[in-house]
């Protein structure tokens, strides 16, 4: 049975599962933070080393790709966001609801986008490059479009998260792109450590993020019925 489910989905239900019972907390949470930042780090510096110039160029070019997948991400994934929002109302804590409606604002993480195109043998090097616009878009979007239809106020504009988005993913892959001609040919030919770190870093990631979920009583906060619902 588990060899007909992904490898990837194994680590993301594995990570959940091990956060709920055994959560990382209190300055070890901080410690692990930091790791999955560093890791982050690391495998976008290895992107930046083995996509050729030319095919990140293509990407960026690539307005066939880009238009159609911004209004997917901003419009259609957020019209979802908010009808399951109003259809999940009547079944769960306006809380958890609204949830929805957040999520459907967000655009994918960049690790993921690229690990699973890369799973499923798609075009690294366009994923990394939509996904990395579509983050920094989110910027500017997602809090502004998600105030707007939950009737909220403020949504402003999070510089940090700008600033997280460039260290962290945009800093590594331009350094890495500069520096093809030293290490560009060892990283295209070990392609198993570098998958081991795609995965590797989508469970640790997905491990510290629910266990800070944890740590903040999810497992209280929410009932039964509510994870029924």
């Amino acid at each position: 049975m588990l060899k007909r489910i992904d490898a990837m989905v194994q680590i993301v239900l594995g990570a959940t599962l091990l956060a709920s019972l055994l959560p990382v907390g209190g300055r070890a949470f901080a410690a692990a933070q930091t790791l999955s930042n560093a890791m982050v780090f690391m495998l976008f510096l290895l992107y930046g080393l083995k996509l050729a110039r030319a095919d990140v160029l293509a990407g960026l070019r690539n307005m066939r790709l880009l238009a159609p997948l911004t209004l997917w991400v901003f419009g259609a994934m957020t019209l979802a966001g908010w009808a399951i929002w109003h259809a999940a109302t009547p079944f769960l804590p306006p809380a958890l609801a609204i949830g929805f409606l957040f999520l459907g604002t967000l655009p994918s993480t960049v690790q993921s986008a690229t690990v699973y195109t890369s799973i499923a043998g798609g075009n690294v090097a366009s994923s990394v490059v939509a996904a990395a616009l579509l983050n920094i878009a989110g910027v500017f979007v997602s809090a502004p479009l998600f105030s707007a239809l939950a009737g909220l106020s403020g949504g402003a504009v999070n510089p940090g998260a700008f600033g997280k988005v460039a260290a962290l993913m945009l800093l590594p892959f331009v350094i890495g792109q500069a520096a093809q001609g030293f290490a560009g040919k060892w990283v295209r030919e070990h392609k198993r450590p570098v998958s081991f770190l795609e995965r590797g870093t989508i469970g640790l990631a997905v491990y510290v993020a629910f266990s800070g979920a944890v740590n903040e009583g999810i497992w209280h906060r929410v009932d039964a019925r509510a994870w029924a619902g």
